[in-house]
């Protein structure tokens, strides 16, 4: 059988000319910082042979040329190859010159011939191109790298037929998702860290993502090729200046109107979950559960008073509210089990269970630095030798900040010490009123660096929470995956990511079992090599969920 001329080119592109050309500038260092590539690669046929990662210039010319002419004319070629792992999700790094555009291949050669063979072999490009009858537009197979680790998935193609395709086809499907979402802030925590890594991970994978977020002003933010956020001109939340609100239905809906997307969904359990089922659009549509009222307000306001029971009793309003709400969406989208499960005794209908992930390629324990750590011990006058917590998140009510730090003071009367807390928020004063000067707590500012950020998780020796209402806990997850043990309430989603020797739970909401729980880390001192989802992991399953609605209403239709 003969090849399709495309495959022919891919072939001959792909054989190299010089087996380790490439590989001295590609490989990353210890602890890279980059700009670098880490890629992992979606739809693997097998576990067989290598991996060959390769980084060209991102122009028609030099796209899969040969190897030898690039480096000769000066011009950027890198190249990584590592043999398949038997388990887990693969993880290739490459480095690249500097921040910039470039095209990225990635080959399975299974039988380990160092050549392409489209009969055997797979591939793969970033910006994930259907791989039709010609080369595939180096615009298409491109990726923008940052100057610090850039995570990609490369979806990855096999014989199919005549061609080549994913063994998953729906991988692929494009869908226009509009995200309205009324918690979103520049100066926000969690949900603008969810929403970055959407604007990221989603245009990746082959979908346009649009955040539909309040604001002073009508505007649009560009974030890159299928990447935007459109500000509605909204009033400022009166309780939180740092937020906005949508107070004009009318508006809202014309912007919907507007953007005509696939699918939408409605990040808050609030007003705006009602604004979106009002919207007369025929776009199915999911209400993604970023906050758990209840556990934030009524059960940490009345719950040493009053049973569950009866505060879900004295809260049937909002019951209700979420009941009849969630018969208008495709799904209730809750990001750990526990929280499904008290929807779902409630009467909440619809509602599934897609836990959330951390930034690939950005949090590792290889980022431990003990340099570090003994700068942040001596920001609290501690030596070395003192144990080094760490707390981070908004300074809220609901985040339980004064009882890690009673907590801490508790443990801290065995053992030495330290207390980091980076975070901001309405709560600052009454947080730094309740520290009273104690040398061994330090606030300090959130650090918005990643790769930086990065190297604090990995070198503390815990991270501690008070929080019982996450709805997942990024924090905690981040931790996991820097090797980093969890010291967290037995409720809500930070609790999972104690699981599998990851970190201790404590009774929620009790000081005095949570510096038990301190003392027994410190003790320890574990350093938990555990594995932890990522977000690309996360939207791979999110979207699969909505391509499979789709499919089902219009195979209805």
């Amino acid at each position: 059988m003969n090849a399709p001329a495309f495959i022919v080119l891919l072939a001959a592109a792909l054989i190299p000319s010089t087996p380790d050309l490439g590989k001295a500038e590609g490989r990353c260092r210890p602890n890279e910082s980059g700009p670098a590539f880490v890629v992992e690669p979606v739809g693997l046929k097998d576990r067989s042979g290598r991996l060959r990662l390769e980084v060209y210039p991102a122009n028609e010319k030099d796209f899969l040329a040969d190897d030898n002419v690039l480096v000769s004319a000066g011009k950027t070629f890198r190249r990584v190859e590592a043999a398949l792992p038997s388990s887990g999700v693969p993880s290739l790094c490459i480095r690249v010159p500097a921040p910039g555009t470039y095209a990225v291949s990635l080959l399975h050669d299974r039988d380990d011939d160092r050549k392409f063979d489209w009969k055997i072999d797979g591939i793969g490009f970033s910006g994930n191109p259907k791989l039709g009858w010609g080369k595939p537009n180096v615009r298409k197979a491109s990726a923008a790298a940052g100057t610090g680790l850039t995570s990609l998935r490369i979806v990855m193609n096999y014989r199919s037929g005549l061609g080549v395709a994913p063994l998953q086809a729906k991988v692929l499907r494009q869908m226009k998702i509009v995200d309205v979402c009324a918690f979103y802030s520049p100066h926000g925590g969690g949900v603008r860290t969810y929403v970055e890594q959407k604007l990221r991970i989603g245009p990746a994978m082959g979908h346009e993502i649009v955040i539909l977020a309040p604001g002073d002003e009508d505007a649009v933010i560009e974030r890159g090729p299928g990447a935007r956020i459109v500000l509605v001109k909204s009033p400022r939340f009166p309780l939180d200046r740092k937020y906005w609100y949508f107070n004009e239905p009318d508006r809202l809906h014309a912007a919907l109107d507007a953007e005509a997307p696939d699918f939408v969904e409605a990040t808050s359990p609030w007003r705006s979950a009602g604004l979106v089922a009002d919207w007369p659009g025929d776009a199915p549509r999911s209400l993604v559960m970023h906050a758990d009222p209840l556990s934030a307000y009524a059960y940490r306001w009345l719950g040493n008073v009053f049973s569950r029971e009866t505060i879900d009793r004295q809260f049937s309003v909002f019951w209700e509210h979420l009941r009849r709400h969630s018969r208008r969406f495709d799904h209730v989208v809750c990001a750990n089990s526990d929280l499904a499960r008290r929807l779902g005794e409630g009467g909440v209908s619809h509602t599934v269970t897609i836990p959330m992930g951390v930034e690939g390629g950005c949090f590792s324990p290889a980022h431990r630095d003990p340099a570090l750590r003994a700068e942040l011990l001596t920001a609290c006058e501690l030596p070395e030798s003192a144990a080094l917590l760490l707390a981070v998140g908004r300074l809220a009510p609901e985040k339980r900040w004064p009882l890690v730090i009673d907590a801490v003071g508790m443990a801290s009367q065995r053992t030495p010490i330290g207390l980091v807390m980076l975070g901001e928020g309405r709560e600052q004063r009454t947080i730094l009123r309740h520290i009273a000067g104690n040398p061994h707590v330090r606030l300090f500012a959130p650090e918005r660096e990643r790769a930086a950020f990065a190297r604090i998780m990995a070198s503390a020796d815990a991270l501690v929470h008070g929080c019982e209402a996450e709805t997942f806990c990024m924090t905690a997850a981040e931790a996991r995956a820097s090797g980093t043990p969890v010291i967290v309430p037995d409720a809500g989603g930070a609790a999972d990511h104690a699981a599998g020797g990851a970190g201790r739970t404590y009774a929620a909401a009790d000081a005095q079992a949570a510096a038990e729980a301190i003392l027994a880390v410190v003790q320890e001192r574990p350093r938990p090599a555990v594995t932890a989802r990522t977000m690309d992991a996360h939207f791979e399953d999110l979207f699969a969920a909505y391509a499979a609605c789709l499919d089902k209403r219009r195979k209805a239709a």
